[in-house]
């Protein structure tokens, strides 16, 4: 097991770096969004974001998952390839038809939408990365498959220089605003979509089997509808604010939100990239059963420490980067983190469903969290605002989680650490309380004054017991091993 996680580690490191690149435009664009939008530009931005979520459910997001489970079956080159080949072309086909369709009515969605018609071409432009982007989605999952992190962090890169520059002289230069943005990500992911196609069929043949495409859209069906139910639980609640708030109160639970998805692509997105092959690579092992339970331990380890970070600096964070409009958006971070970490946990215990391939149950599952969403966003939200959303966000992914892992027992029955996950969350609530408040008047002081605290985590961890005698041995060797490699570089320099 120790080899298998040893590699599983150095695919995450890797995987990090590509999935941060890949997520940071969106970061690095914030101080450029809050002075050159205003909150109802942001939120305005926030629903065409939606909008794209919605229309990629009935698309098949799922379908580069189904594509990797496929894959996985075969043990030859060229069958494995077929899959690849299959996949994209065929899927790449019918998103273009669809959203062909769609960008001919563009000037209805912005009527729908914004009672007017000015949002006409950012629809069109909404459409057209849309296709690139998810297609981009099954190219990945091939160079995944392949293990070429490199690749994917080069591809990532590529990708952020791109729309990091196009998106500011759009947004600053042209004063295009929500449009120039739109745009940005669009050139952005059609540099990517470029290098990865060539890539990929610089290997695969132009082949369909339209028999083995029907098996993954089989596979994906109910996914299709899981994904359904799943945009009305991540997306219903800016809906909701913006029904009993305003497009400005949207704006700032956005701007929380993007928070709160910093330890998504620091953390779960870079190693679900690895994980995500990995899982099924091991699955007819005889020990699977306890790399997937010891995996899941160390999940919530990385996981959480990433949480506690981000809850102790975002408000510093937000006080210094953003306009004194957005400081409320600090409030509900620590609640959307605790909400996006039910994700990621989620995603580790219906491990079974998925081996089984018995994706059938997911759609019952996620209806009734769906419906359980909607009554939690209508009873909070009206009372309490992006605070109340944030709850009900937060309720309802617990209960995805206790249901989910509840179905994938019943087909594929495994004991976690649940110990030594319980002293994990004890130790970060503690830390999350105490770092959730500002230590100095001065941001930059409160920060610096934070951050040692971090590192109170593993410690109190350490000496509650949570670490077996065997990683107590780990992490002794550490500082020797770190020396070691040191000198090894300075006597290869």
């Amino acid at each position: 097991m120790k080899k298998e996680l040893k590699s599983l580690g150095k695919q995450t490191v890797v995987y990090g770096v590509g999935s941060m690149l890949g997520r940071l435009s969106a970061f690095l664009l914030l101080p450029v969004y809050t002075s050159y939008l205003t909150p109802a530009q942001f939120g305005t931005l926030e629903l065409f974001y939606m909008t794209s979520a919605v229309i990629s459910i009935f698309l098949g997001t799922q379908l580069s998952h189904a594509t990797l489970r496929f894959y996985f079956d075969y043990d030859t080159e060229p069958e494995r390839y077929r899959v690849i080949s299959s996949s994209f072309i065929l899927y790449f086909a019918f998103s273009a038809a669809v959203l062909g369709v769609c960008a001919l009515f563009s000037e209805r969605f912005s009527l729908l939408l914004f009672n007017g018609t000015h949002y006409t071409r950012h629809f069109v432009v909404l459409f057209v990365w849309l296709l690139l982007s998810l297609s981009n989605e099954i190219l990945f999952a091939f160079v995944r498959a392949l293990e070429r992190a490199g690749l994917f962090v080069a591809v990532m890169l590529f990708e952020l220089i791109v729309k990091l520059g196009l998106c500011v002289f759009f947004v600053v230069s042209l004063q295009w605003a929500e449009f120039g943005v739109l745009a940005g990500n669009l050139a952005g992911t059609g540099a990517a979509f470029a290098a990865l196609a060539v890539f990929t069929f610089s290997r695969c043949r132009f082949e369909v089997d339209v028999s083995l495409f029907f098996g993954l859209v089989r596979y994906t069906l109910p996914l299709i509808f899981v994904s359904m139910c799943g945009t009305v639980m991540g997306m219903a609640d800016r809906f909701f604010l913006k029904t009993y708030t305003s497009l400005a109160m949207v704006g700032l639970y956005a701007l929380g939100m993007r928070f709160a998805s910093v330890v998504n692509f620091l953390v779960f997105h870079p190693f679900t990239r690895g994980y995500g092959p990995f899982r099924f690579s091991i699955m007819n092992r005889d020990n699977a059963k306890e790399i997937y339970s010891r995996v899941t331990t160390y999940f919530c380890f990385f996981f959480l420490w990433a949480c506690l970070g981000v809850i102790a600096l975002a408000r510093e964070v937000i006080v210094v980067m953003a306009d004194e409009s957005y400081w409320g958006a600090y409030r509900v971070v620590p609640v959307l983190l605790v909400s996006v970490f039910f994700s990621g946990l989620y995603y580790m215990v219906q491990i079974g469903i998925y081996l089984k391939k018995n994706t059938r149950v997911l759609s019952y599952v996620f209806a009734a969290a769906a419906l359980f969403n909607l009554a939690c966003l209508w009873t909070l939200v009206p009372a309490f605002g992006i605070m109340g959303a944030a709850l009900a966000v937060c309720a309802t992914r617990a209960l995805v989680v206790l249901l989910g892992w509840r179905c994938s027992q019943l087909v594929y029955p495994m004991r976690y650490e649940w110990a030594r996950c319980t002293k994990i969350a004890a130790v970060f609530l503690a830390l999350a309380l105490a770092t959730s408040w500002p230590f100095h008047q001065s941001p930059y002081l409160s920060m610096l004054m934070k951050t040692p605290v971090l590192l109170l985590y593993p410690l109190i961890l350490y000496s509650i017991g949570f670490f077996s005698p065997q990683e107590r041995e780990f992490i002794g060797k550490l500082p020797a091993r770190m020396v070691t490699a040191g000198a090894l570089r300075r006597n290869v320099s």
